[in-house]
């Protein structure tokens, strides 16, 4: 993996913002809807100036290299002051926009989320699970929104799927064994006194750990950690929350909250 001196890119609508002072990425496999906090120069707003509903595209990278899409969504808050800041959420919080009044009879949960997803108008903008669940009488959805229904399909077929925005704004509702990030390596090999900046376990087998900027990770992903002081190898954990924060005078970091897998 490269390191370097962190860049960014942010585009609000048609705008590609000129002075940004900082970003934060969270992605939370706990939370489904994914966030972005934008501070941005008031000096540098077009007009008119960014609003709530626009679009948001945030690309993190490294200096004299290619920037990679970590966030796609949009502007939910607005709070001016000092600086104009920007509070985003990813394309599942769109999902709540949709709402829903339906009784779905003899389905499972693939049909449930299927017809859920086509409501939303997302037919052809998500990623469903293929672990087989068993078929139910009656599911009924009485005006709630897209998200909270597939929350409570969740809950009703008792399965552990995450629900979550990809950065290209594709939505995936899958057990985590069968996502992207679950199938791919490890994407961060954190060495204690190399990129592991901080290390803080806890006796459950959790802990969080802070490095360099690495905006390819998101949660779901698998690290390796190595600390000898800690364990006699390198351990493998996945990550539950992932914070980036960039600055660009000051640099950026990661911070990840991890559960150890087993080896």
């Amino acid at each position: 993996m490269e390191y370097g001196t962190p860049d960014l890119r942010v585009t609000v609508g048609d705008w590609l913002a000129s002075s940004v002072a900082s970003v934060q990425i969270v992605t939370d496999r706990s939370a489904p809807v994914g966030l972005a906090t934008v501070d941005l120069d008031l000096e540098d707003l077009p007009t008119p100036r960014p609003a709530i509903g626009d679009a948001v595209v945030v690309d993190l990278g490294f200096r004299g290299g290619s920037l990679a899409r970590a966030f796609s969504g949009r502007v939910r808050a607005t709070e001016p002051s000092r600086l104009l800041q920007l509070t985003c959420h990813d394309r599942v919080r769109d999902l709540d926009d949709a709402l829903v009044r339906e009784a779905l009879r003899n389905v499972d949960l693939h049909d449930v989320a299927r017809r859920l997803f086509d409501l939303a108008g997302l037919a052809n903008a998500h990623v469903l699970g293929l672990a087989p669940t068993p078929r139910r009488h009656l599911f009924t959805a009485d005006r709630k929104g897209v998200l909270v229904l597939l929350e409570r399909a969740r809950r009703s077929w008792g399965v552990d799927w995450d629900l979550y925005a990809r950065a290209d704004g594709k939505i995936v509702f899958a057990p985590w064994a069968e996502t992207d990030e679950a199938k791919a390596e490890p994407v961060l090999d954190l060495v204690y006194g190399q990129n592991l900046l901080e290390l803080t376990p806890r006796p459950e087998g959790t802990g969080t750990a802070l490095t360099l900027l690495a905006p390819w990770a998101r949660a779901g992903h698998r690290v390796t950690l190595t600390d000898s002081r800690l364990w006699r190898r390198a351990v493998v954990a996945r990550v539950e929350r992932c914070t980036h924060q960039v600055d660009p005078q000051g640099g950026g970091r990661t911070r990840l909250e991890w559960t150890l897998l087993a080896s």
